[in-house]
């Protein structure tokens, strides 16, 4: 997944997060679910690459839980933090 914002005004800013699938036991064992445990992340501002950059290796170390992927919606929970949404349909 690739994160871009403004850091600063006119000043771009990309984070690359890079995991892997895992397939977890739901509520009491009954259904499978699906997580993403990240396992590098690499920041670009104004061109300079900084691999593994503090501020996102430190959200990189709790798994996000697919929630639910369906007709082109997905929603990835982190943890107990909050959740996040895309929908294909809205870009």
């Amino acid at each position: 997944i690739s994160d871009f914002f403004w850091m600063k005004p006119f000043v771009p800013a990309t984070i690359t997060w890079r995991g892997v699938l895992q397939s977890t036991r739901g509520i009491l064992g009954t259904s499978k679910q699906l997580r993403i445990i990240w396992t590098d992340t690499e920041m670009e501002v104004s061109g300079k690459r900084t691999i593994r950059p503090p501020m996102a290796e430190t959200l990189r170390q709790i798994p996000w839980d697919i929630v639910k992927f369906d007709d082109g919606m997905l929603l990835l929970q982190r943890g107990d933090i909050g959740v996040l949404a895309y929908d294909r349909r809205n870009g």
